[in-house]
């Protein structure tokens, strides 16, 4: 399985390269950047880094190269200095880069499956697939950074290894994500928290994002995303059977994309995971899905796209 990177001279994109080479998930690691020569210099030093541990190729490549690959993941946004966190008006921005990659899908691999790491995450998604015209299960964002969190959150505050919690964020990407707590798990056994220790363990995870903001200015979390886009790829390549929290629209034409764990294979959505959610989680995702349709409604009709 080949990987083109698009965006994969910056921080997120030379993360997730590096993950992808280092753990040999992927045969072949194309990076796509506006600046080619940081392409070129990021893809000899990754390929240097990982030769002892792997042999995944790491090279710069093109729009063409996507016709040898088997997903596309997209790492290129707009600048701290530019985004405006006003969704219709950054989405506005970013509909070069949107209509370059619809283009690029249509003429050199049609189905190849994007994974999308651009914010607004759940509406660029959304936008992507619109504008494509392709099946809505070939196009996934990146949430399940949100979910390790969580993992890390809970294992943190409970004195665990990590790999012994499970658990899912679903919803938006963003503010309103919503930690569910009904799917915790720990060693297998399902594991549950009174409302009080729910809050003080999102109190805990709001502490570490508050801090984390703090002392990193404009650089973005790009390690989390790369480990999270790894196992992303994991999924799709067939290495990792265990449903997986992503953006997604499961349905054509529902008019919003919304993380939730799904199954994935080689052409991108497989199934979406059955949860047994709280009276009150229910109420939150349903809370969620209009919300998500409301904005992307509103970013339909700035953008003057065809309703869909």
């Amino acid at each position: 399985m080949n990987v083109l990177i698009v965006g994969g001279g910056g921080t997120i994109g030379s993360a997730t390269a590096a993950y992808l080479a280092w753990k040999e998930i992927v045969d072949t690691v194309y990076i796509l950047d506006l600046n080619e020569n940081m392409a070129e210099s990021h893809a000899m030093d990754l390929a240097q880094s990982a030769f002892s541990c792997s042999h995944t190729q790491v090279k710069a490549g093109d729009w063409s190269k996507l016709a040898d690959c088997q997903m596309m993941i997209v790492a290129a946004g707009l600048p701290a200095s530019v985004a405006t966190h006003d969704y219709s008006k950054d989405l506005a921005s970013l509909m070069p880069l949107i209509q370059q990659i619809a283009q690029a899908l249509r003429q050199y691999n049609p189905n190849a499956v994007v994974l999308s790491m651009t914010n607004p995450l759940d509406a660029f998604n959304y936008t992507l697939y619109q504008v494509s015209g392709l099946p809505a299960r070939q196009f996934l964002a990146l949430s399940q950074n949100d979910t390790l969190r969580f993992q890390w959150a809970l294992a943190e505050h409970l004195g665990c290894r990590p790999e012994q919690v499970g658990c899912y964020v679903v919803g938006e990407h963003g503010p309103g994500k919503i930690p569910l707590f009904s799917t915790v798990t720990v060693d297998g056994q399902p594991k549950s928290f009174p409302p009080q220790e729910q809050q003080q363990i999102q109190a805990e995870m709001a502490a570490w994002w508050k801090k984390f903001l703090e002392v990193s200015g404009n650089r973005t979390a790009g390690w989390t995303s790369g480990a999270a886009a790894a196992q992303v790829v994991e999924a799709v390549a067939g290495l990792r059977k265990a449903p997986i929290a992503c953006s997604v629209i499961l349905e054509e034409r529902q008019g919003y994309s919304m993380g939730w764990p799904v199954e994935l294979d080689a052409a991108g959505v497989r199934a979406a995971l059955t949860l047994h959610l709280t009276d009150e989680e229910t109420s939150q995702v349903n809370a969620a899905k209009a919300a998500l349709k409301a904005a992307q409604e509103e970013i339909r009709k700035y953008l003057g796209l065809d309703k869909n």
